[in-house]
C-alpha cells in the first residue's frame, strides 16, 4: 500500500454496492484527492463491474467470522494496520468497534472514519447499540472506551446529525455531514441527455422494494383508487413483496380502468432505471420511516419534483421550492393538484438539478470529508 491510502473494511460487498456509498466514497477519494483506495472484505462482488469504478483496489479475504465479528478482517488489521493512513467504516455496530480498537492498538496515528447509515428516528427511539439488552451493555462498554478513537463520525442527514452533536458529542471527537450522491459521470455515461420539462412525460415515479413494511405502498393505492389521473401515469419500480403481490392484483379488479396507467415494472437495471427517471416529472415517496435512500438524489439529479412523507432526509432534498412533504391526510390533495391543474413548471425542474449539484454530487460531497479528516 502506498502511503496517501484510504481503505474501506466492509465484509459483505455485492453488486448492488457498485452505486452506493461504500463503494462512492472510497471511489472519490481515489479520483477527487488521489488517495489509493482499497475496499477489503470477503464478498460476492463480480469482478466485470469493477471498471465503473475504475482505479478503486479490491481485495478480497477469507470469510471467517464468529457472531458477526469477521476474524480474518481482525488479522488483516494486525497484519496491516501500520501501513493505513485512514479506515473507513460503515454503521456504528459492536464489531466496528472492535475493528477500530485493534486499528489504534497498532497504528495510534491512524485516521478512523465511520459513515453511519443514522435514521434519527431510531436514534430518538433507541440509543445507539441499545436494541437489546446485550448490546446495551456490551454497547455502552466499547463506546464510552472506544469512542473517542474515531476521529470523524458522519451522518447523512441534518436531523440525525443535530441528535448525535447533542447527545454524543462527549463520545465522538468530530461529528459531521456526509449525505449520498449521485456519480455524474457515471450517469451521464448510461443517458443519451437529461430531459428538459417540455420532453418529460407526465409520470409519477417510485423506486424501492414494493410492499416493505417501511415503504408503505398501500397508502399510494389506497390514494390511487379514489382520484382520476387524466393522462398521467404512475409507475412503481422495484422487486415487490410477495405479501404485496396479492394487495397490486385486488388494485387492478376493482380498478380495471387503471390497468394502464398505474403500472408495476419490477427490477430495472441502472440504464434502464434511469430512462424512466429522466421522462418522470415527479417523484413520490410514501415511507414510514428511511435513513437517506439513494434515490432522492438520484431523482433530484433528473430534475423530479419531490413528493414525500416526512422522513428525516426529506427536509435535506425538499429545499429550493422543487417538493412538498405529504401524509395520509393530505397526499390526495397533493396528487389532484398535481395532475390536475398544471401545476408544475420549469422552474420545479431546474430548482431540483440545482439542489442535486449544490449538495447531492459524490464529486462534491467527497470534497467535504477531505476537508475534515486530520491533516
Amino acid at each position: 500500500m502506498k502511503t496517501n491510502n484510504f481503505v474501506t473494511l466492509f465484509t459483505r460487498l455485492e453488486d448492488y454496492h457498485i452505486s452506493k456509498d461504500v463503494c462512492q466514497v472510497p471511489f472519490h477519494m481515489y479520483k477527487e484527492f488521489g488517495y489509493d483506495s482499497y475496499i477489503i472484505g470477503h464478498n460476492k462482488f463480480s469482478k466485470n463491474k469493477t471498471s465503473i469504478v475504475e482505479g478503486l483496489n479490491f481485495f478480497d479475504i477469507p470469510k471467517m467470522s464468529f457472531l458477526k465479528i469477521s476474524i480474518s478482517s481482525i488479522f488483516f488489521l494486525i497484519a496491516n494496520a501500520k501501513q493505513i493512513k485512514i479506515l473507513n467504516l460503515f454503521h456504528i455496530r459492536i464489531y466496528n468497534l472492535i475493528y477500530v480498537y485493534i486499528y489504534k492498538l497498532f497504528n495510534k496515528e491512524g485516521i478512523v472514519y465511520i459513515k453511519g447509515d443514522l435514521s434519527a428516528k431510531d436514534l430518538k427511539i433507541n440509543k445507539l447499540l441499545e436494541v437489546n439488552i446485550f448490546k446495551k451493555i456490551i454497547g455502552r462498554f466499547l463506546l464510552k472506551n472506544i469512542g473517542q478513537k474515531i476521529d470523524i463520525l458522519s451522518a447523512e442527514t441534518k436531523e440525525a446529525k443535530i441528535i448525535l452533536q447533542n447527545e454524543y458529542s462527549t463520545i465522538f471527537k468530530k461529528i459531521i455531514l456526509i449525505p449520498n450522491g449521485v456519480d455524474s459521470n457515471f450517469v451521464e455515461n448510461n443517458i443519451e441527455k437529461r430531459f428538459s420539462f417540455e420532453e418529460k412525460d407526465n409520470m409519477l415515479l417510485t423506486v424501492g422494494r414494493i410492499g416493505a413494511t417501511e415503504k408503505n405502498n398501500e397508502i399510494m393505492l389506497k390514494v390511487l383508487s379514489k382520484i382520476e389521473l387524466f393522462n398521467w401515469k404512475v409507475y412503481f419500480i422495484g422487486p415487490i413483496e410477495n405479501n404485496f403481490q396479492v394487495k397490486v392484483e385486488n388494485f387492478y379488479i376493482e380498478n380495471p380502468l387503471k390497468k394502464n396507467s398505474v403500472i408495476f415494472l419490477g427490477s430495472l437495471n441502472k440504464k434502464e432505471l434511469y430512462k424512466f427517471y429522466n421522462k418522470s416529472k415527479v417523484f413520490f415517496l410514501t415511507s414510514n420511516y428511511e435513513g437517506f435512500p439513494l434515490v432522492f438524489p438520484e431523482a433530484l439529479y433528473f430534475g423530479n419534483y419531490i413528493v414525500s412523507t416526512d422522513i428525516s432526509s426529506a427536509e435535506d432534498v425538499i429545499e429550493y421550492n422543487n417538493g412538498e412533504l405529504i401524509n395520509e391526510n393530505n397526499l390526495s390533495n397533493v396528487l389532484n393538484k398535481i395532475v390536475s391543474t398544471g401545476f408544475l413548471s420549469n422552474a420545479h425542474i431546474v430548482n431540483s438539478r440545482k439542489l442535486s449539484k449544490d449538495k447531492f454530487l459524490w464529486k462534491n460531497i467527497i470534497k467535504e470529508l477531505n476537508r475534515e479528516l486530520p491533516s
